[in-house]
């Protein structure tokens, strides 16, 4: 039997979760302990601090225990361009921003900015029937489909301007990820149908001798040693029960995997077909509608990152946000698949007229068709004085290496476009090899700072709680900080809260491995970015003061 990649798709924005669902019930018992073991011991892990805790997390409790008596702070907005949120979880109560210039569900654009009944925010995955989407390609796709019709089998040694030649070059290298993306998904999907119906058949064969309650590896073994005609069936069920692996896991992978081959990676796939617009021009933009807590039930990842940021603090329930005295504003601009540089950029301008001060973008992607048009807005940002907290996504990759991860604030020309940007890479609880997320991105040049990323316990749909790992969580986190400095010194400007952020953070004299494989690569933390250190709330809020009171 062939042991599979169980991959989890998560879209552009890189967030993980563990979902637990097994085949007996010794192993259902034994896994909510460790669930509850985890909660108790991981639950809050990243707001604590090093010197006192020896876990090297943001060093927040202090800062609420120590730093804001006798501080006013002031309102702020803080945008999150993610995916649909649960606008009612219990520890959002009241923390959402309202359009006060718009009459709720009168069809009407009252306040003339281009969108209607925007009370909340907007959804650019949707259009005005109230119908939305939830899957899109991934960025290479769209490269291919936009390029190939122009470029063909051209060769470099047939184009003479510099500009085409690079995009040549992008063209080709997203036609062979392509390539390779497809043969490996067409791989997977064979070998998990198999492996479904496998699972299956060994199931309905061992349930005539024993309860399918009491499959476990012990009496399958058992069982292994009367009934050699059996042994394969064995084999199949105890790779299935020592992994935690269901039926219904099974059949949902493969499912995966035909959403990848039929939708994800088809380059015929109509995926503005619901949206109705022309994705290559951004001046068309009557799409969307205002449903923003859409398909919630099917993606939960905006309502994780708001919850880590900005949960309430005061409810005894569930989780304690980083940030208070402020208002969400939530813009749907991602699903299952990558986003649309139209849909990022026309968010953050949204983000940016509609009064935030910081945007969160927990959302990166290799390629870009029309990364001008996120650039623009990242710059319009600049203008307005708003902050842009960015994920460096989870491939584990150098991006000074790589130099294909957008959104970013350079396009790889060793010049940074704005210095209103700041990317996030993400840390794990452990203070030693591990010490960087084993899946997040890194580089000197690239990324700014790192933050907390692995086990994070933060909110999902319908009132629920569970743990996540990815730099996407990680950039929520910073938000938050930024939020803390933004709220109580308003004075301050987006460029000088991002040089607090990383002139703050606490350094760690520790070598982490870096390596994708079984052979270790080891090297100094501090050079996996700019500031090489992990940020630190309680540093962050003492040095904003004392440039506050400078000022």
């Amino acid at each position: 039997m062939n042991k599979f990649l169980v991959l989890v798709v998560i879209f552009t924005l890189s967030c993980k979760s563990s979902n637990i669902n097994v085949l007996n019930s010794d192993s259902n018992s034994s896994s909510a302990k460790s669930e509850s073991n985890k909660i108790s011991k991981l639950k809050d892990w990243y707001l604590k601090s090093y010197s006192k805790d020896s876990l090297p997390g943001i060093n927040l409790e202090l800062v609420y225990q120590d730093l804001l008596n006798n501080k006013k702070s002031k309102e702020i907005i803080i945008a999150f361009i993610d995916t649909s949120v649960d606008l009612n979880h219990e520890d959002f109560k009241d923390i959402f921003w309202t359009n006060i210039n718009e009459i709720p569900n009168n069809n009407i654009d009252d306040d003339v900015n281009g969108y209607v009944d925007d009370i909340h925010g907007w959804n650019f995955m949707g259009n005005s029937k109230g119908e939305n989407s939830i899957y899109e390609n991934y960025e290479f796709v769209r490269v291919v489909r936009y390029y190939q019709n122009i470029f063909g089998e051209k060769t470099i040694e047939e184009i003479t301007s510099d500009s085409l030649k690079l995009k040549l070059k992008e063209y080709t290298e997203a036609k062979i990820t392509l390539d390779e993306k497809v043969t490996q998904r067409n791989e997977y999907f064979i070998s998990d149908s198999t492996y479904m119906v496998d699972l299956s058949k060994a199931i309905k064969k061992l349930a005539t001798i024993i309860p399918r309650s009491e499959m476990t590896v012990k009496n399958l073994d058992s069982i292994g040693k009367l009934k050699p005609d059996l042994l394969k069936e064995i084999e199949i069920l105890n790779w299935a029960v020592r992994y935690n692996y269901s039926e219904e896991e099974s059949i949902s992978d493969v499912d995966l995997h035909r959403r990848y081959r039929d939708i994800y990676y088809n380059i015929a796939y109509n995926e503005r077909e619901i949206m109705n617009d022309d994705p290559d021009n951004v001046n068309d933009k009557k799409y969307g509608n205002s449903q923003i807590d859409n398909n919630i039930d099917k993606i939960a990842h905006a309502t994780s990152m708001i919850g880590v940021a900005a949960a309430n603090r005061n409810n005894n329930k569930g989780i304690q946000g980083i940030v208070e005295n402020i208002k969400v504003m939530p813009i749907v601009a991602a699903g299952y698949g990558q986003a649309h540089d139209k849909d990022l950029a026309l968010a953050i301008r949204y983000a940016v007229d509609n009064g935030a001060s910081i945007i969160n973008l927990s959302i990166i992607k290799k390629f870009s068709v029309h990364k001008e048009w996120v650039f623009d807005a990242i710059k319009y940002a600049e203008q307005n004085d708003v902050l842009i907290v960015g994920a460096a996504g989870n491939d584990n990759e150098n991006l000074d290496v790589a130099r294909n991860f957008y959104p970013n604030d350079n396009d790889y020309n060793g010049k940074e476009i704005s210095n209103n940007f700041i990317m996030i890479g993400g840390s794990s609880y452990k203070v030693d090899k591990n010490l960087k997320a084993s899946f997040s991105n890194y580089g000197a040049e690239n990324v700014d700072i790192f933050a907390p990323s692995d086990s994070i316990y933060t909110t999902t749909i319908s009132n629920n709680y569970k743990f996540v790992e990815g730099t996407s969580i990680a950039a929520p986190i910073v938000t938050g900080i930024a939020g803390l400095i933004r709220s109580y010194f308003p004075s301050l400007k987006a460029h000088e809260v991002k040089q607090i952020l990383m002139d703050s953070g606490t350094k760690y004299d520790v070598k982490v491995n870096i390596s994708n494989t079984k052979e270790e690569k080891f090297v100094p933390f501090s050079s996996l970015s700019k500031s090489g250190k992990i940020v630190n709330a309680y540093k962050a809020f003492l040095m904003a003061d004392e440039l506050n009171k400078n000022k």
